[in-house]
């Protein structure tokens, strides 16, 4: 009988736990998550002390403040965390913290409401929650990852109404919803630069990677961003509405690479004007019906305050280029503004379709590149009052943009990330007549022939030069440039500097490679400090440092088994070794 009342006792206690919820005295306190396991009156727990579990709802009250540091973790167990004060997050400079719940939450939520100060959350990683709402707030998520969020009762990873959040450097990644969205209902302008969406929308239903209602006051900025979808049918790239005709929404998408959706981007409704510039749309044709979708960019507006203007963007690949639906007010280019864009590789049912003006407004289209440098070409792919009927707008595409297989520029930059020890970024001097480009880099900062390179080249052409690689330019380096009508050419870079015929350039310097500690030393053979690399056998640069007079040590425990080649530099002097890691 003991034992049953026992039990029972239990029983009742987890059910009291259940229901318990507990919210701070809105004093002006801040907790940090060690503070809340004795203040909470056992809705926090912790696990140990960098663990903690939310098991039933705490909510932060206004003026009180929640701290996450030092990579600390927050396990939410089917509970709700409401920040109504404020909340900072910060992970370690090794570790992120993180907030999150498991594959069989159903309700594990963070919400942001109507906070007093700034929330900020830096190198944090969410995963495995079913809602994180900014409602009303300034909140700020940077260096941190969105994965894993389930779509028990949202249909989105993060979701906010009247406020304008800022996303930098984010990852959203395997989410059941939508990355980020915003209701028809609200206002919000996100800012949302650098950021990396991929595969989301993974529960595949008809909404896109991300979803945003009505902008407020402020620019809607989609900025350096890539939004890569998974191959789902269903899910699309970039939306952005105002179907309740409110004020006017202003959106900025720059840089952006956008593909392997079930479209790119779509524009609808009343009130919204956009610059659409120097944007990639490629290969957005997932959509197995093209009666349904598949445009690389779709403006859809009920009335001719639905504006779009594009410059300079790659649209190719899709089922269809650009559709314009209905009224819209669309700029592609003037007369004295011309549109660089390159609108090529469109197509389904065996037609390609660049430009479809399935609506009452004319569009102006000048300068533009669309798959030809013949105009007939064009009228072909463009579809328009003399396709489909008086009744639909005129597209003016006349003087048209031509393709060539040129280079516009080449930069060797400086940079953490690119050629660390220049002082300056050094562009190389284009000849267009005979397709060479000379590369000028002083001595004094040249420590090595492996140097990473940017080329630029005209909107729509294409190119095997290596990318995001340290290339050897010890001997002139080949590559083509091609345009996707078929044009190609040759080009070569020389590097010029006046250690390349430094008669005493190479010597030799000893490596010993110690397998029992994943280590080689390095003996400087040289007066001066020295520049040590290390390549893979695809050119890649593994390693980089500097080396002092004698010997040094330097870890490999990290590089897989295989070829290296090991090169110390100083100015005009420079040697190099290889190295078979096994």
């Amino acid at each position: 009988m003991k034992k049953l009342s026992f039990i029972i006792a239990f029983l009742l206690g987890l059910t009291s736990l259940a229901k318990a919820q507990w919210t701070s005295p809105g004093n002006g306190t801040t907790y940090t998550i060690d503070d809340l396991v004795n203040a909470s009156e056992g809705c926090v727990v912790g696990n140990n002390s960098m663990v903690f579990t939310v098991i039933a709802d705490v909510t932060i009250s206004p003026t009180d403040k929640l701290l996450l540091l030092d990579g600390k973790q927050i396990y939410m167990l089917d509970a709700t965390l409401t920040i109504k004060g404020a909340m900072i997050a910060e992970g370690s400079e090794d570790l992120h913290c993180w907030i999150g719940g498991d594959s069989t939450s159903n309700h594990a939520s963070l919400r942001l409401e109507d906070c007093t100060e700034p929330c900020r959350f830096t190198k944090v990683l969410f995963t495995y929650l079913t809602e994180l709402q900014v409602i009303g707030s300034e909140a700020s998520f940077v260096n941190s990852d969105f994965r894993l969020f389930r779509a028990s009762s949202r249909s989105e990873a993060v979701n906010f109404m009247n406020c304008d959040p800022v996303f930098d450097n984010c990852l959203f990644e395997n989410n059941e919803g939508a990355a980020i969205s915003s209701p028809v209902n609200g206002k919000g302008s996100p800012q949302i630069t650098n950021c990396t969406f991929h595969n989301n929308v993974t529960s595949n239903i008809n909404q896109p990677q991300i979803n945003l209602g009505p902008g407020a006051a402020d620019t809607i900025r989609i900025v350096n961003c890539t939004i890569e979808g998974g191959g789902y049918d269903m899910s699309g790239g970039i939306a952005i509405a105002d179907l309740m005709n409110t004020d006017e929404t202003k959106i900025l998408l720059k840089n952006n690479v956008v593909k392997n959706n079930r479209y790119g981007y779509n524009q609808q409704g009343y009130n919204l004007s956009s610059l659409i510039i120097d944007n990639r749309f490629i290969d957005n044709n997932t959509e197995t019906n093209p009666m349904n979708g598949g445009s690389g960019i779709s403006i859809y507006g009920m009335n001719t305050n639905n504006k779009a203007k594009l410059r300079r963007n790659q649209i190719s690949g899709n089922l269809w280029g650009i559709t314009a639906i209905y009224y819209h007010d669309i700029d592609m280019g003037t007369e004295d503004d011309w549109g660089g864009n390159a609108i090529f590789g469109n197509e389904n049912g065996g037609t390609e379709y660049a430009l479809y003006n399935n609506g009452y407004s004319d569009i102006t289209a000048i300068g533009n590149y669309w798959g030809d440098n013949n105009p007939e070409y064009a009228e072909q792919v463009i579809f328009h009052r003399p396709d489909l009927g008086e009744t639909y707008g005129l597209v003016n595409y006349q003087p048209i943009n031509e393709l060539h297989p040129e280079v516009l520029r080449l930069i060797a930059p400086h940079g953490p990330y690119n050629n660390g020890l220049f002082s300056t970024d050094y562009e190389g001097t284009i000849h267009p007549e005979n397709h060479t480009i000379d590369l000028f880099i002083p001595e004094e900062e040249l420590y090595t022939y492996l140097i990473n390179m940017v080329l630029v080249l005209p909107v729509g052409a294409s190119s095997d030069f290596p990318t995001s690689i340290f290339i050897d330019l010890s001997e002139p380096l080949t590559f083509t440039v091609t345009t996707p009508h078929g044009e190609s050419q040759e080009w070569t870079i020389y590097l010029s500097s006046n250690w390349n015929t430094d008669e005493n350039a190479h010597e030799t310097f000893n490596l010993f490679y110690d397998r029992s500690q994943h280590a080689i030393r390095l003996t400087n053979p040289m007066e001066v400090e020295a520049f040590v690399s290390i390549c893979n056998a695809l050119g890649q640069t593994v390693y980089t440092g500097r080396l002092g007079a004698g010997q040094q040590n330097i870890d490999i425990s990290t590089l897989p088994k295989g070829l290296y080649v090991v090169s110390l530099a100083a100015g005009r002097r420079n040697c190099s070794q290889k190295l078979i890691v096994d």
